[in-house]
C-alpha cells in the first residue's frame, strides 16, 4: 500500500507540472498569435489551467479552445502527453492496489488465531532412549522382524 501511494503522489506531482507548463504555453501562444484581444478564448491563466487540464485527461468539454494553429499544436502535444503521463503508469499502480486487496481477503480468510504473524515456535520430536536395561522392548520400532537376546545381538525371526 505504502508503495502504491508513493506511485499516486509522483504521478499526480508530474500531472500537475505538466499541467501548468502546457498552461502557460497555450495562454502565451494564444495570446501572441491573435491579432485582437477579444478573439482569445483564454482570458487568465486560470482559463489556460482549466482547459489543460480538460484536455491532458481527455474529457474536452468544448468551452474553450484554440483558435490559432500554434494553440492548437499545443492542445495536441498536451493531449499526447496527458495521455503519456496519466494512462501509462495506470496498470501498475492498478496491480499493486489488486495485490494488496488480494492479500487482505486471503488473511481475512485465516483463521483469527493465525492471523497474527509472529516467529514460529520449533517443532522437536521427542526421541525415545534405547538402552540395554529395557531388554529390547524399545526395538519394536525398528519393525517386527527383529528381535534380540538377552546379550544385545540381533536375531532375525524370519529364519
Amino acid at each position: 500500500m505504502q508503495y502504491s501511494s508513493s506511485v499516486l503522489w509522483l504521478l499526480i506531482f508530474f500531472v500537475l507540472i505538466a499541467v501548468a507548463v502546457f498552461a502557460s504555453l497555450i495562454y502565451y501562444a494564444e495570446r501572441m498569435t491573435t491579432r485582437h484581444p477579444n478573439e482569445n478564448m483564454f482570458k487568465s491563466i486560470p482559463d489556460a489551467l482549466w482547459f489543460n487540464m480538460i484536455t491532458m485527461s481527455t474529457i474536452g468539454y468544448g468551452d474553450l479552445y484554440p483558435k490559432t494553429m500554434l494553440g492548437m499544436l499545443i492542445g495536441a502535444v498536451s493531449t499526447v502527453a496527458g495521455v503519456l503521463i496519466i494512462d501509462l503508469p495506470m496498470p501498475i499502480i492498478v496491480e499493486t492496489f489488486a495485490n494488496f486487496y488480494a492479500h487482505l481477503r486471503a488473511r481475512s480468510k485465516l483463521p483469527k488465531t493465525r492471523r497474527k504473524i509472529g516467529p514460529a515456535e520449533p517443532t522437536v520430536k521427542k526421541r525415545t532412549p534405547i538402552s540395554a536395561v529395557d531388554n529390547g522392548q524399545n526395538l519394536k520400532l525398528l519393525g517386527p522382524s527383529t528381535k534380540t537376546s538377552m546379550f544385545g545381538s540381533k536375531t532375525n525371526m524370519m529364519a
